[in-house]
């Protein structure tokens, strides 16, 4: 599948290929593609390119031989030093920026390739889905050297998996492998490392060619469920009547019953 590239920014890099799959890539291998300053300035001016795109689906990896080990090492031991306003606003800063990039108005995948520690697992957990390898090794390692977790370990770790891993995972700072964590809802699939591309890719294409509205609509749902079923059944009486008045519903059922492909225009 060809790519085209759309944002090279030093330490990210999005395309898109010929299926409507975009890729964003994390690209500071040197130091396990952590997140510092510069990548959180990069990552609000792809946030702002991608509004604008509307990608259909995003794949996030990691470049060279890690998907993130989280924070920059040199970017905490500055915040250190600084007043606790600074670092707050910092802190803050940063998190916006990536999780912007995860909660797109699309399904986001995290392709774990590599190790996720700290806030890169962080922004695994973040992600609508998550896909890795068996021997990877993943962590919320944030109390191994004296700091509270960020970048919504609880808020998105209370959502993929039971409150005692969670606490087990953010309280002992262990990292494991992700065989050891197959039973706790965090990943929709465990791959060997040879076929976790292929596989991924594969899942992100299917999603590519649906429509965008209805799953833009079911999205919200997923992500910020009501609070009773009236509510839920209400918004999805109005998500799918705006369905019915899109005008592709028509030509997408022909399609269905002659057995061709149909690729979805919203």
């Amino acid at each position: 599948m060809s790519e085209t590239k759309f944002f090279t920014a030093g330490k990210l890099r999005a395309s898109e290929n010929s299926t409507g799959v975009t890729t964003v890539y994390f690209c500071n291998p040197e130091k396990l593609n952590a997140f510092d300053l510069e990548m959180t300035e990069q990552a609000e001016r792809l946030h702002q390119e991608l509004l604008w795109r509307k990608p259909r689906v995003v794949v996030f990896r990691g470049e060279g031989r890690a998907f993130s080990a989280g924070g920059d090492l040199d970017l905490l031991l500055w915040l250190t030093e600084q007043e606790k306003s600074q670092s707050k606003k910092t802190m803050r800063r940063l998190y916006d920026a990536f999780l912007n990039l995860a909660r797109l108005d699309c399904p986001t995948i995290a392709m774990l390739n590599g190790p996720a520690v700290g806030a890169g697992f962080c922004f695994a957990l973040a992600c609508d889905m998550r896909y890795t390898f068996h021997e990877n090794k993943l962590g919320l390692n944030f109390v191994k050297i004296g700091l509270a977790p960020g970048m919504a370990a609880e808020y998105f770790g209370l959502k993929t998996m039971g409150r005692g891993k969670l606490t087990e995972m953010i309280a002992t700072g262990h990292i494991y492998f992700a065989w050891e964590l197959a039973n706790y809802s965090i990943f929709e699939g465990l791959f060997p490392l040879e076929q976790l591309e292929e596989q991924v890719y594969d899942i992100a294409v299917q999603i590519a060619g649906n429509s965008q509205k209805a799953i833009a609509f079911s999205l919200q749902q997923i992500r910020n469920p009501l609070g009773d079923l009236a509510s839920s059944l209400d918004q999805q009486a109005e998500s799918q009547a705006e369905c019915f008045i899109a005008g592709e519903m028509a030509e997408a059922i022909a399609a269905q019953r002659e057995k061709r492909t149909f690729r979805f225009s919203v």
